[in-house]
């Protein structure tokens, strides 16, 4: 057959293909932008068969990635075997696509309709294959809910979507299998997206052992990394930064020894930045998003360079370079834009209120705070949405006349997050906005209730005892002072003289411990008029006062001394 054209003149090729994606089952990802389509018909010669396949892999691959695919797979020496007996190269490797996406099992069942290229009956089909109707009804009920359970999520009707991914483990059983991996992954999205790390951490922990026990392939392993990705995304949310650096580095293990897993790389590489972020450490950070951005700029995949800009944003603005943070923020909006992606657009306006606030552009962030609220109520991203709405609070709140509108802010805000992990939601910011709002409403009861809250909840946080190991040498230092070592009281005494001179916070930080070394022990006084992070060091050094063997929990996570 004759191509539909050719990369100058595709319009007959594109045509075919808009009216093939109206057929079932409606795509799970983002429709190909025009040019993308038509650098992966030309690698098909545009023949008509190779389209229609590859119109249907794009209802659940990027075009980016069917295309790297196809690359590969053309290199093959089965495929060159076949293109001598008369078979364009370009159609067995569309087609190859498509088994791709089969289990083993159901590979093996199509071997056996290899006698059927004339054409037969269903029954008789089926009776010389010895399919069985039910092994045939099951190889589709899976694949249609399967669909309609990412559909659901991909619009984030997060609920709809676990009800029928439980409903397929039920069906599945308890049979190991290739199949419940797949759903243990996709279930335990649902629950991560919906604020339930808990529940998200037990389905990925378990997609793992299973993907461990079953034979072993190329579609297993992947589903592996996967897994240990999204198992990785939950830990680091919960503050476990050991264990969710582990989970990356037995991801990218495993995505590298599969081969040609670039884009899963690139994923992996973006993740460890953020970790790298969440702890403090900048220059890795950076060094780990700009490795994710060649890549991802090399595989053309712009929805990425979203993430990735906006991460960059994110390790700019923490050292207070707010020139490249809002270089990046608005890079990284301006392509989301473009990409039909407002929720992540919101995300990065939320960032660029931010930085607006830091510089002094008040009206501004109100603005980019009004904008990324606006989408947050179209959404259903509830942890974003009330982050946005405290945000937008905590600018309010000193400005003449507007008190009364941050409290219903904060307040809704609180709503929502009582709804969600409180660590995910971080709601002890939104306990302290609340107290503040009290404080100058003049309810100090009501603000001492709220602080507390802002206390418990900060203290329960996981990501808290590893923030604490940062103070290790100073907490370490003032235990041994007061216990009469006299190499710790020097330390301790040059601390405090440092932290007096240098004023702010660090003068009130270092009057606290003064006045421990005195005697003092009650936790409300020394901390009165702290930040929180100030609060969490002051009591941790009392907390090891009375039990020294708290001290062993500020050391590293791998035991050793810092």
């Amino acid at each position: 057959m004759e191509g539909l054209g050719s990369a100058s003149v595709p319009n007959d090729a594109l045509d075919w293909f808009g009216e093939l994606s109206k057929l079932p089952p409606d795509p799970s990802v983002p429709a190909p932008q025009r040019g993308d389509l038509i650098d992966l018909f030309d690698r098909v010669q545009f023949h008509p068969l190779s389209v229609a396949v590859l119109t249907q892999q794009l209802k659940t691959r990027s075009a980016n990635q069917l295309g790297r695919r196809l690359e590969a797979i053309l290199r093959e020496d089965a495929v060159s075997a076949a293109a001598a007996e008369g078979t364009p190269t370009s159609l067995i490797a569309s087609l190859q696509l498509s088994l791709e996406r089969l289990t083993e099992a159901e590979r093996h069942a199509v071997r056996r309709l290899g006698v059927f290229q004339g054409g037969a009956f269903e029954d008789d089909l089926l009776a010389i294959t010895e399919l069985g109707e039910s092994e045939s009804s099951g190889e589709n009920l899976w694949l249609v809910q399967s669909n309609r359970g990412e559909q659901l999520l991909a619009s984030s009707q997060i609920g709809d979507a676990a009800e029928i991914f439980s409903d397929i483990l039920k069906i599945l059983g308890k049979e190991l299998s290739y199949k419940r991996a797949v759903t243990l992954a996709r279930l335990g999205r649902c629950y991560r997206d919906d604020g339930h790390p808990d529940f998200a951490k037990a389905q990925l922990r378990e997609g793992i052992v299973v993907t461990q026990e079953v034979e072993q392939s190329d579609d297993v392993k992947r589903i592996r990394g996967q897994l240990q990705t999204e198992l990785a995304d939950v830990l680091r949310h919960q503050g476990k930064f050991a264990e969710a650096r582990e989970q990356y580095a037995k991801s990218l293990k495993t995505k590298r020894e599969i081969g040609g897993e670039l884009q899963g790389e690139g994923v992996v590489l973006v993740q460890l930045g953020t970790l790298a972020r969440l702890e403090g450490n900048l220059s890795e950070a950076v060094k780990s998003y700009y490795a994710a951005l060649k890549l991802f700029q090399c595989l053309h995949e712009p929805a990425s360079e979203v993430t990735i800009r906006h991460q960059l944003g994110m390790v700019f603005q923490k050292s207070c370079q707010w020139e490249q943070a809002e270089k990046h923020y608005r890079k990284s909006a301006s392509l989301a834009m473009k990409n039909d992606n407002p929720a992540g657009a919101a995300r990065t306006w939320n960032q660029l209120a931010i930085v607006s606030k830091a510089t002094g552009k008040l009206e501004a962030a109100e603005a980019w705070y009004r904008k990324a609220i606006d989408v947050g109520r179209q959404s259903q991203d509830v942890s974003g949405f009330a982050k946005r709405l405290r945000n937008l609070a905590n600018l309010l709140l000193d400005q003449p006349g507007r008190l009364a509108e941050a409290r219903q802010l904060a307040e809704e805000s609180l709503t929502l997050a009582k709804t969600l992990d409180p660590g995910a939601a971080e709601i002890w910011k939104t306990y302290s906005i609340l107290a503040e709002i009290a404080d100058k409403e003049s309810e100090p009861d009501k603000a001492a209730d709220y602080r507390r809250l802002t206390r418990e909840a900060r203290r329960n946080f996981a990501g808290t005892a590893h923030e604490m190991r940062q103070f290790a040498p100073v907490i370490t230092a003032v235990v041994g002072a007061v216990a009469g070592n006299e190499d710790a009281k020097s330390d301790v005494n040059q601390l405090v003289a440092q932290g007096k001179q240098a004023g702010g916070k660090d003068t009130e930080v270092a009057s606290s411990i003064e006045r421990i070394l005195a005697g003092e022990r009650d936790v409300e006084a020394l901390c009165s008029g702290l930040g929180l992070n100030a609060f969490m060091i002051i009591e941790t050094i009392l907390q090891a006062l009375e039990d020294p063997s708290i001290l062993q929990d500020l050391l590293p996570e791998d035991g050793s001394p810092q």
